[in-house]
């Protein structure tokens, strides 16, 4: 019985301190650069809030210099203003900003290529 209570007591602390994160991806972004087109979608409460077009520089650590990227209402946005990070929503993009995105799925290998953003962070 000992046993059982204290795996319940460790799961119970890993849970909380997993949710004290950002929840956010920790992985190199596939891109960094600045958006310059954004479109929203115009669905309400739909899968897809709308796109945006990123372009930037090929980094060390980074894969791709320009991409157009889907967001949709599974993307995880975060508003980064000196390395502090808080959840945000679509409505906070805008033209001109910097961001980096990691892609999730395929990626169509055009030019820009073609993917949908597992996570978008606005770097301020």
């Amino acid at each position: 019985m000992k046993k059982v209570a204290g795996l319940l007591l460790c799961a119970a602390l890993l849970a909380a301190v997993t949710g004290c994160g950002s929840g956010g991806i920790s992985r190199s972004p596939d891109i960094r650069g600045n958006i310059t087109s954004l479109r929203a979608s115009g669905e309400s409460g739909g899968g897809t809030p709308g796109s945006i077009l990123v372009e930037g520089t090929l980094q060390p650590d980074t894969k791709v210099d320009r991409a157009s990227i889907r967001i949709t209402r599974d993307t995880l946005i975060f508003d980064d203003v000196a390395g502090r990070r808080t959840r945000t929503g679509f409505g906070a993009l805008e033209v001109g900003e910097t961001v980096e995105a990691i892609f999730t799925g395929p990626v169509l290998e055009s030019y820009p290529v073609q993917a949908t953003a597992a996570q978008v962070v606005i770097l301020r």
